[in-house]
């Protein structure tokens, strides 16, 4: 996931996500937050313009505000995938 620290839709998608990842079928799920003021050539590296942005395995999932109906499509992407 790349974030700016001070983004309000980071904000949100972060608080919204340590919600959802607390049920049993998310509990699995890695998340790797990425600053991308803190690790520009990382960022630079991928193909986005806006934050937040979800990744896995070099595909974009979602890029932009996200609600937390979306980030649940996400993380059930994320947990079709992984089992």
């Amino acid at each position: 996931m790349f974030i700016q620290q001070q983004c309000p839709y980071c904000k949100a998608a972060l608080r919204n996500l340590s919600f959802l990842m607390q049920e049993a079928i998310f509990s699995d799920i890695e998340l790797e937050t990425i600053d991308e003021l803190i690790e520009g050539t990382l960022a630079a590296s991928y193909d986005y313009h806006y934050v937040p942005t979800f990744y896995y395995q070099e595909r974009k999932l979602h890029e932009g505000a996200v609600s937390k109906e979306e980030l649940r499509e996400i993380l059930e992407a994320v947990n079709n995938d992984v089992q």
